[in-house]
């Protein structure tokens, strides 16, 4: 006996008929009647998963038959969710409201009653009525300590706080940086619990900031782009770094005053769990170690020697594109930004950056420029709580035109 055969089997024949009964899938099977409990038991099973449904009279159908949809609910800002449809192609979700959340946290799989069908102006929208299986158990926060209990506050969209119990702080303290064991998921009345399994250093300590950043930045672009200059030394790495940079300054801090009023006007809203304290070690730290010192690889070297057999246009969106697939393993670190941001999103952003990266390092020769700007936009993508609007999209789509601009008067 294949189970998951069987219940593929099953699948199929749910796509022509609409219901079967208990005794009509255990005949189609041709699995054994006189093992009727055992039969009853995997079918339950397939029920407990969400792949089928049972009705009131006992039918099991698929879900979609019967206006439920199972998927992997995704927290937005904590304040409402999307269901992203399984073995779905469709691009857009179910939208949950965060009033039908259903003690559902993000990365849980599903299931969803839909309660308005999708329309030519707006997408579906429905609610949570099955929690089928919990994400990982484990979630990165910062610790808020009182006298006798503490909660956590995940730094990423994971939907309450946790509550840990005075017996499972261990040694954190009170703003500690930890990571969290779910002992007990919550429900209508009590907010998730927890213990913590590991302290990750104080969230306002610019010495393991900075350690945070060097892991997850990663030097493999800087590595490869000086083993591929013609001279080593560090009067060419130098000179390599600054380019034009002195006579183009007026130009740049334009470029950056813009790039900030864009993120920043259209988003409004600070991130709760950005360390201001800390603004100008997080800016320099993302400069050196966490996304600027990339440039050396991308725009210093990758960039111009694709131009040298391809357009600006064509070189800048394969570069972009290289560059969204190398930070593929962010999405499975736990509380990395990349885990809670859609990878389509993500990509389209790299290659806006790409780009206009591009056409500043063409203008410039600077990767210090390049660098700073790297660094610049993932403080602010920190900073900020990035909201798609039509004034995001259209300072995007006019520093684009800038960039055309600066690639032909380059």
């Amino acid at each position: 006996m294949n189970l998951e055969k069987d219940l593929e089997k099953i699948k199929e024949l749910l796509k022509d008929v609409k219901y079967l009964t208990l005794d009509q899938i255990t005949s189609f099977l041709e699995w054994s009647p006189k093992k009727k409990k055992d039969n009853k038991i995997i079918i339950l099973s397939w029920i407990d998963s969400g792949d089928l449904i049972m009705d009131k009279k006992h039918r099991l159908s698929l879900p979609e038959n019967s206006g439920y949809v199972k998927g992997v609910f995704r927290i937005i800002k904590n304040k409402f969710a999307f269901v992203d449809k399984e073995n779905s192609e469709e691009k857009e979700g179910i939208f949950i409201p965060k009033e039908e959340f259903n003690n559902a946290l993000d990365g849980d799989t599903v299931l969803v009653e839909i309660t308005e069908k999708k329309k030519s102006d707006k997408g579906a929208e429905g609610r949570v009525v099955k929690i089928i299986e919990h994400r990982k158990n484990t979630v990165v926060g910062i610790l808020e300590k009182s006298k006798n209990f503490a909660f956590v506050i995940p730094t990423g969209s994971f939907g309450k706080d946790i509550y840990i119990p005075n017996s499972k702080i261990a040694n954190a303290d009170n703003k500690d940086l930890v990571a969290v064991e779910i002992t007990f998921w919550g429900d209508d009345d009590r907010k998730p619990e927890g213990k913590i399994i590991k302290v990750l250093g104080s969230s306002t300590n610019s010495k393991n900031m900075i350690e945070a950043l060097i892991y997850r930045g990663g030097f493999g672009p800087t590595i490869a782009a000086i083993s591929c200059l013609p001279q080593k030394s560090i009067k060419s790495i130098v000179s390599f770094i600054l380019g034009d940079s002195k006579k183009y300054i007026l130009l740049f801090l334009l470029l950056i005053f813009v790039q900030t009023g864009v993120i920043a006007f259209s988003s409004k809203e600070i991130n709760p769990a950005f360390p201001l304290g800390n603004l100008f070690v997080v800016f320099v730290s993302a400069v050196c170690f966490y996304g600027g010192e990339e440039e050396l690889g991308w725009r210093g070297t990758l960039q111009p020697t694709l131009e040298t057999r391809f357009s600006f246009w064509i070189s800048s969106l394969i570069t972009g594109c290289i560059w969204a697939a190398w930070h593929i393993p962010l999405w499975f670190v736990i509380g990395s930004s990349q885990s809670r941001m859609p990878f389509i999103l993500f990509s389209l952003f790299a290659i806006y950056l790409s780009i206009l990266l591009a056409a500043v390092f063409k203008k410039t020769k600077s990767i210090l420029y390049c660098a700073i700007f790297h660094g610049l936009i993932n403080t602010l993508l920190s900073l900020f709580v990035i909201k798609i609007n039509l004034l995001f999209i259209l300072g995007l789509v006019g520093l684009l035109f800038f960039s055309h601009y600066l690639q032909r008067n380059s």
